[in-house]
């Protein structure tokens, strides 16, 4: 496997696949996420928040993958959202460039 999608970035103590991914990763991923975001709020104010859609790469660490493609999504219960359509499309251009 070559990249895993997490379609969020970890929130502590919430129960979607992204704190599975940042679990079974290792804390080097939390970690290189945090670097990541310390740098652009460094550049852009430290109030910065990556928008809806907006991609980040990481290792994946422990996992068997080479690659972690993080993506801002919305919070959706059941339905498909354009947001959510938006965010799967730049996940899988991601993924094809990266291929």
């Amino acid at each position: 496997m070559q990249r895993i999608s997490n379609a969020r970035l970890f929130l502590p103590m919430h129960t979607c696949i992204d704190n599975q991914i940042h679990t079974f990763a290792g804390v080097q991923l939390r970690e290189e996420c945090d670097c990541q975001m310390k740098e652009l709020r460094s550049k852009y104010g430290s109030d910065y928040e990556l928008y809806l859609a907006t991609p980040m790469l990481t290792d994946a660490y422990n996992l068997p993958a080479k690659k972690v493609i993080h993506i801002v999504g919305p919070i959706v219960s059941g339905n498909l959202t354009s947001e959510l359509e938006k965010a799967w499309q730049i996940v899988i251009q991601i993924h094809w460039i990266c291929a």
